[in-house]
């Protein structure tokens, strides 16, 4: 086992011609391993299974970095295919518990629309059918279906976001992680963010993030020093960063059904979403001053959350972010020691 997975490692050079390559690349350690299943006994296919797996997953973070290094010409086209080969060990059974523990806490804490979303979507099924998922997706959105393998770092996320990529993650949490995730997994980006994509103010959203990035990125060509343009960059997208963290990732909303979530951090999270209405949480207006400044802590529950009252909200979010940007005072925002969210950017 391990003499054929070094030798795919050293053989992976040879397919990086062009996507589809990569992609019949990717999908060869199953073949390999499906073998060795068939032909050993218990204790060797478990072992096995697991070398499968780990392989596949080394694939799978070469897949994307490769394709983050192509055009958005070369990309077309590849999205749908790429989400079909990239979770090939879906459990439908802990899909189903996952979605189970948390059906009755949205009925309690999100807007009654968003049960809307994920029905209209397929997701309230005990079976997710990927390529139906998908299909309606890219029907309906404004987006392509892009499947990574977990967390993405912002300056990646935006730039996919540019070209109308909607990065998800193939992985699933597993039961001892059902309550809090660390990192984004297949529950926060596709019961978290993409049943919101139906409704147009979110769509926006994220479209002019995608958008005001690129300007971000043009600004900072221009300086003269790399010193000047790091600095820069930074303080940018840490203000980008905590606009989408009080947002999209852990926003409230009060309206007529009273206070709901709707932030993928919050609906992905039963321990979290709990906390955010049980708990004693100091929830404030949003105001894009305070929220640029604010630090945030990714590890554990948030004793600050910010509540808007209409979805619109995001959309005026941006262009008032925008115009912040346009007049420089994006270029002093205090980091708090969260370079970690910004590293690989250089």
């Amino acid at each position: 086992i391990l003499k054929i997975a070094l030798k795919l490692r050293q053989s992976l050079s040879l397919f990086f011609q062009n996507s589809q390559s990569l992609q019949r690349a990717y999908s060869t350690p199953y073949s390999y391993y499906r073998i060795i299943l068939q032909k050993e006994n218990k204790e060797k296919q478990a072992l096995a299974r697991h070398k499968c797996i780990s392989i596949l997953e080394f694939f799978k973070n070469l897949l994307f970095v490769h394709l983050l290094s192509l055009s958005k010409n070369q990309r077309e086209g590849c999205s749908t295919d790429m989400a079909v080969v990239s979770t090939p060990f879906f459990n439908r059974n802990l899909w189903y518990r996952l979605l189970s523990s948390r059906f009755s806490l949205w009925k309690s804490y999100c807007p009654r629309f968003f049960l809307d979303y994920l029905e209209a979507f397929g997701l309230l099924s005990d079976f997710l059918d990927h390529q139906a998922v998908i299909k309606f997706f890219e029907l309906e959105t404004h987006f392509s279906y892009y499947p990574v393998s977990g967390f993405v770092a912002p300056h990646q996320y935006l730039s996919l976001l540019q070209d109308r990529y909607f990065p998800i993650a193939s992985v699933m949490r597993t039961l001892d992680k059902d309550n809090f995730s660390l990192t984004p997994d297949l529950i926060h980006d596709l019961l978290g963010h993409v049943p919101w994509l139906l409704h147009p103010s979110f769509s926006e959203f994220f479209i002019n993030m995608g958008r005001l990035f690129t300007k971000v990125i043009e600004k900072v060509q221009a300086l003269p020093s790399k010193k000047q343009r790091i600095q820069t960059l930074q303080s940018n997208l840490i203000a980008i960063v905590r606009c989408f963290w009080f947002t999209v990732e852990s926003g409230l909303i009060e309206n007529h059904e009273g206070r709901k979530a709707y932030g993928a951090v919050l609906i992905s999270s039963p321990q979290e979403l709990r906390h955010a209405f049980i708990d004693n949480v100091r929830v404030l207006p949003l105001e894009l001053d305070q929220i640029i400044r604010l630090p945030f802590n990714t590890s554990t529950p948030q004793e600050t959350l910010f509540s808007i009252r209409h979805f619109d909200e995001l959309v005026e979010l941006t262009s008032k972010l925008e115009w912040m940007l346009d007049q420089g005072l994006l270029e002093s925002i205090p980091l708090y020691n969260q370079e970690k969210y910004l590293s690989g950017f250089e």
